[in-house]
């Protein structure tokens, strides 16, 4: 596969054998200067067909709310047993990333619909917990 444009260090577009756009994700994939060639092994994951706001998100998210998210949809799609789509992890890194800054502005949200969420949803409230703690840990 051939990066084209680098994102960040785990990050870059790339144009597949079919010269299609992709967007892969790796670790160190996008630390060279592009153009290159990559290895498929290399390659944890991609992304087809993105539309342009989600690339331009990519430029904007920090390298570590990209890698906590992709853990926190890995651990999800275990533990809940669903598949989340492409859709789903580009919202979920926007939310977190929002959050944090929030948090730095000194910005707490309360949500008056909490308790009701804990008994309906009682293991996605687990996992949310573990996903905050697993934030924390990892976006000191």
């Amino acid at each position: 596969m051939k990066v084209i444009r680098n994102i960040n260090n785990n990050v870059a577009v790339c144009l597949d054998d079919n010269n299609h756009e992709v967007i892969a994700f790796g670790k160190g994939i996008g630390f060279q200067k592009a153009p290159y060639e990559i290895a498929l092994s290399q390659i944890e994951r991609t992304y087809y067909n993105l539309e342009p706001h989600y690339i331009a998100l990519l430029d904007e998210l920090p390298e570590g709310v990209m890698d906590v998210t992709s853990e926190i949809v890995q651990k999800g799609s275990s533990y809940l047993k669903i598949e989340f789509n492409t859709v789903f992890w580009f919202s979920l890194c926007d939310h977190i990333n929002y959050a944090i800054e929030n948090l730095k502005k000194g910005l707490v949200v309360s949500n008056p619909m909490t308790n009701e969420i804990r008994h309906l949803y009682e293991r996605e409230m687990q996992l949310g917990k573990w996903a905050i703690r697993h934030i924390e840990k990892s976006c000191r």
